[in-house]
């Protein structure tokens, strides 16, 4: 709706100062459109059984660098402290999705800092376990955010899911997300 609306200003012959902020926009719920696509079609993959998870060795360090770049200027724009730890505990290579890990991190990297009008976000790394044939990562991202009231935390990561109606109003989303990074997760062997 918000698109179709701004597509009927454009056509309705928009100021041309407008057509600016009105192309923002658009860019905007273009992006968030396809968020939500792109998470009912993951949704969809989990659920039928055809959700591929690759094992391949990546240098977890440069990973994290990369994710790092990604979400700094994300903070920046809100004037948050964006923080990044990873123990020497942890193997500099480990044998995963990348892209998958990548996916959950991004969810919650990116719920924390969408969810935080001050102060900072916080992503840990630290090594849980290791054999000969397996090493446990625990990954944490901590915000000074709004918070989630104790009553929703039973339902945080069922589909379509939100603390509250009005957040996504506020910070839109389809309350996806979370629902996603878990069930990835619980594929790869983690909660």
């Amino acid at each position: 709706n918000n698109m179709v609306g701004l597509i009927e200003m454009l056509n309705d012959g928009s100021k041309a100062d407008d057509v600016s902020d009105i192309g923002s926009a658009l860019s905007l719920s273009s992006k968030n459109l396809r968020k939500m696509i792109d998470d009912l079609l993951d949704l969809s993959k989990i659920g039928s059984g055809n959700y591929e998870i690759v094992d391949e060795f990546f240098d977890v360090r440069a990973f994290i660098d990369g994710l790092r770049i990604v979400f700094e200027n994300e903070a920046l724009k809100k004037n948050l402290d964006l923080q990044i730890s990873i123990s020497d505990n942890v193997p500099a290579i480990i044998k995963g999705d990348e892209n998958r890990l990548s996916q959950i991190l991004t969810n919650l990297l990116g719920n924390a800092i969408k969810f935080t009008d001050e102060g900072g976000v916080t992503l840990s790394m630290n090594k849980v376990m290791l054999t000969k044939k397996r090493v446990s990562i625990k990954f944490s991202v901590e915000d000074s955010g709004i918070g989630i009231p104790e009553s929703k935390l039973q339902t945080l990561f069922d589909a379509f899911s939100q603390a509250d109606a009005s957040t996504t109003r506020e910070y839109g989303g389809s309350g996806l997300g979370l629902t996603i990074s878990r069930q990835i997760c619980q594929l790869m062997s983690g909660d």
